[in-house]
């Protein structure tokens, strides 16, 4: 319910500032997590849509990155996102925003969201997400979000765990 959605920030923040992963299961459900996953699937289907990673002025090796992108913040996307996809990123917005106020964290200028697929022995290997290309910003990424829209009939043997390696303890897979 609402108090839920209220306490989210919080929570998220608790985990941040203690240097801890948080993680929210189910954000989206039911007849939301469809419409988004219908939505993304149709802006993933239109092929004058997908374009190369890049980080700053630099693309981003497909080696490290095997994926289909769309930079939901570009103007061509913009204009034409789904209601299903812009009410998520209003959304996230708000939570960015509430999460700041929690943890006194300095935010980018705005979000920098992208809807990405992977096909069948995709991946997207060990990286730090504030480094390469962002060096010279005067905010610094400190948070980062990921949302699977993965399907119903996903199964453990189907792979695509995402890879937490903390700094001072061992890996672990979110599922």
């Amino acid at each position: 319910g609402k108090d839920l959605m209220e306490a989210r920030p919080a929570r998220v923040a608790s985990a941040l500032l203690s240097g801890s992963v948080h993680v929210e299961h189910n954000w989206l459900a039911g007849g939301t997590l469809d419409s988004v996953r219908k939505a993304s699937a149709s802006l993933l289907s239109r092929q004058e849509l997908l374009k190369q990673a890049t980080i700053g002025k630099h693309n981003v090796n497909l080696g490290a990155r095997s994926c289909q992108i769309i930079d939901l913040m570009s103007d061509d996307v913009w204009q034409i996102l789904p209601p299903a996809l812009m009410r998520v990123m209003l959304n996230l917005d708000e939570l960015r925003i509430a999460v700041r106020e929690c943890t006194c964290r300095p935010l980018l200028p705005s979000a920098e969201l992208q809807l990405l697929r992977y096909s069948a022995g995709g991946h997207y290997q060990r990286h730090i997400d504030d480094g390469f290309g962002t060096a010279d910003r005067p905010v610094r990424r400190s948070i980062s979000l990921v949302m699977f829209l993965t399907p119903n009939d996903w199964r453990e043997q189907d792979g695509g765990h995402l890879r937490i390696h903390p700094l001072s303890a061992p890996h672990f897979d979110i599922q």
